[in-house]
């Protein structure tokens, strides 16, 4: 029984998003499998790596479509709920300022008016790139934290590649291991 489990099947809805679905939108969802979100990586030789090989493969199929047929596939795979926006970092360094009066004996914090309404900025900028309201810049890497005893850590690098903006959701991903045929989990 346990292998069956693991072993990916084929569904009736699999079917329909595979009707559904436009040479650009497989290209897509091949570029964007397995998904980079949660994969660590452990030098800044390995994000390099796999930035250019992640462009090569962007170059080979997904960029070779016109830019109209990007953005419908695009659209396309938000719609089946199949990609959603890569979830960024949000710094929000600098808003508070320790304060500390030693006569008062008063241990606090004070807010940066102008860090303050900055975040606040990009925020909104964040929740707008989210809901594919306004698209995220072209020229905008994903950076990529490594991974301490203690939690997350510095900051690693960035991967400059504009196509992960978006990655694939748990039906997308459930749907590209099971046309794929994949037994691993592609973390």
């Amino acid at each position: 029984k346990a292998a069956t489990a693991e072993r990916p099947s084929i569904n009736k809805l699999h079917i329909e998003l595979l009707r559904s679905l436009t040479p650009a939108d497989s290209a897509l969802l091949d570029l964007l499998y397995p998904r980079v979100a949660e994969r660590l990586f452990h030098s800044k030789e390995e994000v390099n790596a796999y930035t250019a090989e992640a462009n090569a493969k962007a170059d080979a199929s997904w960029r070779t479509f016109s830019e109209e047929e990007r953005g419908v596939s695009i659209q396309n795979l938000h719609r089946l709920r199949c990609i959603t926006a890569t979830p960024r970092f949000f710094n929000a360094n600098g808003v508070l300022t320790a304060f500390y009066d030693r006569d008062r004996r008063i241990d606090a914090a004070l807010i940066d008016p102008q860090r303050f309404q900055e975040m606040l900025s990009s925020l909104l900028t964040l929740i707008y790139q989210a809901s594919g309201a306004v698209p995220y810049a072209e020229d905008q890497s994903i950076p990529i934290q490594y991974q301490s005893p203690f939690g997350v850590g510095g900051l690693m690098g960035s991967i400059a590649v504009p196509e992960l903006s978006h990655m694939l959701t748990p039906l997308g991903m459930e749907f590209m291991k099971a046309v794929t045929m994949d037994r691993s989990d592609p973390k």
